[in-house]
């Protein structure tokens, strides 16, 4: 079946639009030409349990210390995610280590600035790397836990890492707009 279509958005520059192929013939050629390719993405499962795959391994890539860059970006898909919609927001909050990577990822970032602010960054505490995450980061992944403390599900998660949120909030080395984010989760998860 072939779908018409007016003339496109770009006919004047000398464009042609074509017709789209329907969907399921789409869909057998893309299989077709790549088979294999994706291997780790079953796309028989229901979209709950793709989205929780896709949430467990940015977690995953959030523990791996060894490469900042993919912890930066993980942070961000996180933040956006958990703010974006409360329905993600619950599915991350509910992974089993969410709240405890986060500040992880926080707690790491405090130590590389103690780092470089000790002399020459002579004292490394856990093998943390000297050079921290920006304000922006770190206010992104504190702003991911508070979008995770609105879910009520996640409050037992909190309050077994309260004492770590209570040392990054008085931490000299945070930055006092993610100290105030940090705060606002703290009495978020101190409400009945």
């Amino acid at each position: 079946m072939s779908i018409s279509r007016g003339p496109g958005p770009f006919s004047s520059a000398g464009v042609e639009c074509r017709p789209l192929p329907s969907e399921p013939g789409f869909g057998n050629a893309r299989q077709t030409q790549h088979p294999g390719r994706h291997r780790g993405f079953d796309s028989r499962g229901s979209p709950i349990s793709r989205l929780e795959t896709l949430y467990s391994s940015l977690l995953r890539f959030l523990r791996d210390r060894e490469s900042a860059v993919c912890r930066e970006m993980t942070v961000v898909l996180l933040a956006g995610l958990a703010q974006g919609h409360s329905l993600a927001a619950r599915a991350i909050a509910l992974q089993e280590r969410s709240v405890g990577d986060l500040l992880g990822f926080l707690e790491d970032s405090l130590a590389a600035v103690r780092c470089q602010q000790s002399q020459a960054g002579l004292v490394h505490e856990q093998n943390a790397p000297c050079e921290p995450a920006s304000v922006d980061m770190m206010h992104r992944a504190a702003r991911a836990l508070l979008a995770l403390a609105e879910v009520d599900e996640s409050h037992s998660q909190f309050t077994l890492h309260e004492s770590r949120l209570l040392d990054i909030s008085v931490s000299p080395a945070v930055d006092s707009l993610v100290s105030q984010v940090i705060c606002e989760v703290l009495f978020l998860i101190a409400r009945p």
